[in-house]
């Protein structure tokens, strides 16, 4: 812009120098139509109409040709403008694109580091699961032994079987409980690492993403509390004294109640992490367009393979 604004200052100079010499050249004229104080005739009419156009056509010449080489400089000057433009913009296109490449990379780290720490977490978790179980059937064979001498007290047959099969019914259940816990938290944390991959696609998009982010650390607070939770039961065990028929059979119902009450204390907890990891869900979708958005891939250079 301030070029062109250069170009027409330029262009109002010249029209300006060409006015004052038309207006110098009337003067001259009109002395020249004067009649001299000599002796000399005078030059007729004619020739003094015919100096007249020749002048103007002569001045009318000049301006056409001054017009022509300020047309020819504001061309000019337009296509400095465009190179320029056309080069700022190239510019501008080279550095996106290496800022692009550069955030690709670091998005690609970023999930990469992710994506290993919960892996790890995952395994850790197994892991620490499993050493439980180990512990708690050695408590569960302990019990049932003793139990088993108990139930010596009991003469009917038929009642020792049944209140032995109990006892085996209420840890079994547990532990299976546990283990389906233990799958759908699996199943809540792989999904919340989409919704984090996702996220991070907005965000290199240039999405704000903070109300999503929020969502997920919540959700990822949710899944730890309920996996501590599940940790917890897993390592309980579910067993009934008596010193009678009578208190048996309210013992065993003591036993169960007990059992579901701890199963619904941590079912709750799977419930919260699910309800946060779909809130994470809800809050991403509502970034318009947000399944569309992707990040190029790079990849990577092929290598020679050594012999």
């Amino acid at each position: 812009m301030a070029k062109m604004k250069g170009i027409i200052t330029k262009t109002n100079g010249i029209f300006a120098s060409i006015i004052l010499s038309f207006a110098l050249i009337l003067p001259v004229f009109a002395q020249e139509s004067a009649p001299p104080p000599s002796t000399t005739a005078a030059p007729a009419p004619k020739e003094i109409k015919r100096g007249i156009l020749q002048e103007r056509q002569d001045l009318r010449q000049n301006i056409r040709e001054q017009k022509q080489d300020v047309r020819q400089n504001i061309k000019e000057e337009r296509q400095d403008v465009r190179q320029n433009i056309k080069e700022e913009r190239q510019a501008v296109k080279a550095e996106v694109k290496q800022f692009r490449q550069e955030e690709v990379k670091k998005f690609q780290e970023e999930r990469l580091k992710v994506k290993e720490a919960i892996e790890a977490k995952r395994v850790e978790f197994k892991e620490k699961i499993q050493t439980k179980r180990e512990e708690v059937k050695g408590k569960i064979e302990a019990k049932r032994a003793e139990l088993k001498q108990n139930l010596a007290k009991i003469k009917d047959e038929r009642k020792k079987a049944v209140a032995e099969r109990i006892y085996q019914e209420l840890n079994k259940l547990n532990e299976r409980t546990m283990n389906h816990f233990v799958d759908v938290l699996n199943h809540l944390e792989k999904t919340l690492e989409k919704i984090k991959d996702r996220t991070a696609k907005a965000e290199t998009n240039g999405r704000d993403v903070a109300a999503v982010r929020t969502a997920i650390s919540d959700a990822e607070q949710a899944i730890s509390a309920s996996r501590s939770a599940v940790e917890i039961q897993s390592k309980k065990t579910y067993d009934f004294t008596f010193d009678s028929e009578e208190t048996l059979k309210l013992n065993i119902g003591k036993a169960r109640q007990a059992l579901h009450y701890d199963i619904s204390g941590v079912r709750k907890t799977v419930f919260d992490a699910r309800e946060a990891v779909r809130r994470a869900a809800t809050t991403l979708a509502q970034i318009p367009k947000v399944d569309e958005l992707e990040v190029a891939t790079t990849t990577p250079a092929a290598t020679t393979p050594t012999q």
